[in-house]
């Protein structure tokens, strides 16, 4: 079975940032250029079309020659007002992607689209050495008008396996389920979750 790590944090350093060409860290590169975007290092490849939006085109595991997408897919998904917007639908008004060199040598990249008064910032921060890309949203209304936002996706993950897992740690406090590295396999059925869900032990 393959493992996928797929996080949701915020990051914060300091660094030189870019508009354009490559950032490099270590193994890890972030290059942006005629429309692609992509994050590689020695063990990875990730590979993204920002044209009219933002589509990934690519997830390669370097050392098995094993791609992770069977096709392009998009790289999120909102509810806006009961429609749903896809990031690849080629509505969005897409920035140059910038991308800063962190403290510890990760390479976090922002790309900023807008929508009839909606702006989502996609952030990644790309580690060297290791498949952890980290991800988040940050949706702001740039508009005068009011917008109903339900369920923003955390991540969205096409791949080609037949299996995959989800690796999580339990709890924050001090009970006997707490502090805990799980494993939970994923299938095709949409899977909910939230901080106040029990533990499996409890």
């Amino acid at each position: 079975m393959r493992k996928l790590i797929w996080c949701s944090l915020v990051a914060f350093g300091a660094g030189i940032a870019s508009a354009a060409g490559a950032t490099v860290s270590d193994d890890a590169t972030v290059a942006y250029e005629g429309g692609r975007l992509s994050m590689s290092n020695a063990v990875m490849r990730l590979d993204f079309a920002l044209e009219g939006g933002l589509r990934r085109m690519s997830w390669l595991d370097r050392r098995s020659d094993h791609e992770l997408f069977p096709q392009p897919v998009p790289d999120f998904t909102l509810q806006v007002n009961g429609s749903t917007w896809a990031s690849d639908d080629g509505e969005w008004d897409v920035a140059e992607p910038v991308s800063t060199l962190l403290q510890h040598g990760e390479i976090e990249t922002r790309v900023t689209l807008a929508r009839d008064g909606i702006e989502v910032q996609r952030v990644y921060v790309f580690h060297p050495g290791i498949s952890l890309v980290r991800g988040y949203l940050n949706i702001r209304n740039r508009g005068r008008e009011s917008h109903r936002i339900e369920t923003p996706p955390i991540a969205q993950l096409a791949t080609g396996l037949n299996r995959a897992s989800l690796f999580w740690m339990s709890g924050a406090e001090c009970f006997g389920d707490s502090w805990l590295m799980r494993e939970e396999p994923l299938g095709v059925e949409q899977r909910v979750f939230d901080s106040y869900d029990a533990p499996p032990m409890s």
